[in-house]
């Protein structure tokens, strides 16, 4: 194949090809024409070519959180470099593996008034694992050395720290040549294990544990892992009660997978209820009440496993941080469990049954609004299946929901932005054949448009963009409904078309407008595999907020 002549692109491909990396996003532009040039000319790469930066990066983003391996991401120089910032903000605090590998001008051309030149040298410092600016090439031995070391370090980072890196690369022209020479290039390996904690730390956090009779175990976000949910099947017993969310993948028997519809407590009951420990596993946690009431009736003692060395205080009682993979403590630990008979388990399961009951009798009178659209959704979501659910609205309804273990969930909570969702699901939707859905709401959707700006949208993308023309999370949120600029500021009133963004892009569209029509078109579309489709539900605003908040009043009153 013909090389660049630039080195360093040399070293990239090299390198993450020698580390197992599959798939390239490229953005657009000039100054690239080296990394483009080296990385699209290898056949063993996977190239993907999205316009939009911001819709790009998220597209890389969803790939990683399919495949468990990083995409790398290539831009031209200036501002196109700053539009990956919210995707990499997201990777960094989701714990999702991501190369950025931007071209700039040589650094002497900084702040000098040149074209497309800004200060790229470490421009995601807050939220980043590693981040390098390479030696311009043509130097000697030493400096070549140096950028092969560091892009080693920068991949192997990526991949160990599962998070984002950035590599920065200043080209000098010309950029677009080519040679038949390859580069030598030094590949550095990198292994990382997994060690059990010492046998007596076990011991003593499993005598605390055996000898507590209120246990609540809370999993956040995080992928499907058969290990951890072995793991919990053992602990849950009459003295633990095992919370789930929705993006915890985590749907096993006797859990509580349905966290917000249980929070609303009355001073006697969270009293009763007040854990002695805490433990928890995976990243961010959706639900408001449950941090209310941990933060409110605090535990004894709280562990958090992860093998991050960031432990945050989510609740405010941490007290232990065990820096060890969560399976691997968790299957550790269960050999030094036993039974501990107490009535915890089932004071919960009184208040879930309750609490079920409410919840199923209203959903069978509940109006057409966007919570029978949701109870819809959930309903008919086929097996096997992943679902990406949008921020805000969507992933607060579907925390209502019970699922089946055969449905895997997913959501930017990382930073919990609006941004990227369905590009995000776009690119998930391109590492597997199994059906992929993305629901969201209107102002997300339109926000992230660009997601379809480009000739990669797969076939098996269901998109359900569900319509109350604004943003409704503000309609039952406190707040926002007491001021002036409801409308105008917060709920973001628009006349956008989601018709016309699937005309223009060529895409499948349907819509729907009232419950018969949800009942009879959604099932449908739900099980068809043969080609991407953009389903709009359009429902009421007003009538959607006040049915939600009837809905909570019923289950905490009922």
């Amino acid at each position: 194949m013909e090389h660049s002549v630039k080195e360093n692109a040399q070293y990239l491909r090299q390198i993450g090809k020698a580390k197992g990396i599959k798939n390239i996003v490229f953005s657009p532009g000039s100054r690239n024409a080296p990394l483009v040039i080296e990385l699209g000319n290898d056949k063993d790469f996977n190239t993907y070519t999205i316009p939009d930066e911001r819709s790009a990066a998220f597209v890389a983003l969803g790939q990683a959180i399919q495949s468990g391996a990083p995409s790398i991401l290539v831009c031209t120089s200036g501002s196109a470099l700053l539009n990956y910032y919210p995707a990499v903000a997201e990777a960094f605090y989701q714990k999702v593996p991501l190369i950025v590998a931007s071209a700039d001008r040589p650094t002497e051309w900084v702040d000098q008034m040149d074209g497309q030149t800004i200060r790229q040298n470490n421009v995601f410092a807050n939220h980043i694992c590693y981040s390098t600016n390479l030696f311009k090439d043509g130097g000697d031995v030493q400096t070549r050395f140096s950028n092969q070391r560091v892009i080693n370090e920068a991949i192997n980072c990526a991949i160990e720290s599962r998070g984002p890196v950035h590599i920065n690369f200043p080209f000098s022209e010309p950029l677009y040549d080519t040679t038949s020479e390859r580069a030598e290039t030094k590949i550095i390996q990198s292994f990382t294990g997994t060690t059990n904690l010492a046998k007596k730390e076990v011991e003593r956090l499993a005598n605390f544990w055996n000898s507590s009779e209120k246990k609540i175990i809370l999993v956040g976000q995080l992928t499907p892992n058969t290990d951890i949910h072995k793991a919990l099947n053992v602990l849950n017993d009459d003295s633990t009660v095992v919370f789930t969310e929705t993006i915890a993948n985590c749907a096993l028997p006797n859990t509580f997978n349905s966290i917000d519809r249980l929070m609303d407590l009355n001073s006697e009951q969270a009293n009763t209820l007040q854990p002695d420990i805490l433990l928890t596993v995976g990243n961010a946690f959706v639900s408001k009440k449950i941090k209310a009431f941990l933060r409110s009736w605090k535990p004894k003692e709280h562990w958090h496993l992860s093998i991050d060395q960031n432990h945050p205080d989510t609740f405010q009682s941490l007290t232990h941080s065990i820096k060890i993979a969560p399976e691997v403590f968790l299957k550790q630990f269960v050999k030094h469990t036993s039974s501990n008979k107490s009535a915890y388990h089932d004071k919960w399961h009184a208040i879930a049954e309750k609490r079920k009951e409410s919840h199923q009798q209203f959903l069978k009178e509940v109006p057409y609004s966007d919570l029978m659209v949701y109870k819809e959704i959930v309903r008919n979501l086929p097996a096997k299946s992943n679902v990406h659910w949008a921020n805000s609205t969507s992933i607060r309804y579907a925390q209502l929901f019970d699922y089946h273990q055969h449905v895997h969930h997913y959501c930017n909570r990382g930073t919990s932005g609006i941004e990227g969702s369905t590009s995000t699901a776009l690119g998930f939707a391109s590492q597997t054949e199994e059906l992929t859905f993305v629901v969201t709401g209107d102002v997300s959707f339109f926000y992230d448009s660009n997601a379809f700006f480009h000739l990669h949208t797969p076939k098996n993308l269901k998109v359900i963009v569900v319509n109350n023309s604004g943003g409704g999370i503000f309609r039952f949120i406190p707040g926002p409904g007491s001021t002036q600029h409801l409308e105008s500021v917060f709920e973001s009133k628009h006349k956008a078309s989601v018709k016309g963004i699937a005309e223009a892009h060529g895409i499948h569209y349907e819509s729907i407008e009232n419950a018969n029509e949800l009942i009879e078109i959604l099932p449908q579309f739900m099980s068809r595999d043969k080609q991407s489709e953009i389903l709009e539900i359009r429902t009421p605003d007003v009538e959607s907020a006040d049915t939600l908040k009837e809905y909570f009043k019923v289950l905490t009153n009922g």
